[in-house]
């Protein structure tokens, strides 16, 4: 993910995500929490799903771009116009949201490869992984299939196209 940005703002309204026909980047943002001692009325606004590879282990964080700011108001201006420009929405932080992702943007979930035991037993080792952003609203659902899989060898839910063997070619 290469950029987010929180903005003040006078009200509050759903978290909402816009998949832009004009654009490949969908636009998100997560509401404020009125209850949050220290930013009751700041809402999360970002880009969703930049393709720039990224190594935090090598690279230092992309600072946010002046445009990339830019894009992020004029599309809450078009969007959502009640919060824009007679609200005074201000930019009160803006940092580069690195997502942990497949190629293909979906997870894995799959048996850890080449574990085994001292005896002929396998090691009963699972992966959920990739799962940055868009994965957290899916937990309660990969943490099912992850349970019935470690406890039961299967599960009843459609993860078997989430098998990291998709990636061996």
């Amino acid at each position: 993910e290469n950029d987010a940005q929180i903005m003040d703002h006078n009200t509050t309204f759903p978290g909402w995500y816009l998949d832009r026909a004009e654009d490949e980047t969908p636009i998100y943002g997560i509401p404020a929490d009125p209850l949050s001692p220290d930013r009751p009325m700041q809402a999360k606004i970002a880009l969703h799903g930049r393709k720039d590879p990224f190594d935090p282990d090598q690279e230092v964080r992309p600072d946010v771009t002046e445009d990339e700011l830019q894009e992020l108001r004029d599309t809450v201006q078009d969007w959502i116009p009640a919060l824009s420009p007679s609200l005074d929405i201000t930019t009160s932080n803006s940092k580069a949201c690195l997502y942990t992702m497949t190629t293909d943007e979906n997870f894995i979930v799959d048996r850890v490869p080449n574990q085994t035991a001292h005896t002929s037993k396998d090691i009963n080792m699972w992966c959920v992984a990739g799962l940055s952003g868009h994965g957290f609203k899916m937990t309660p659902a990969l943490g099912e299939a992850a349970a019935d899989l470690v406890m039961n060898g299967k599960t009843d839910l459609p993860v078997d196209f989430l098998s990291a063997k998709r990636f061996s070619n």
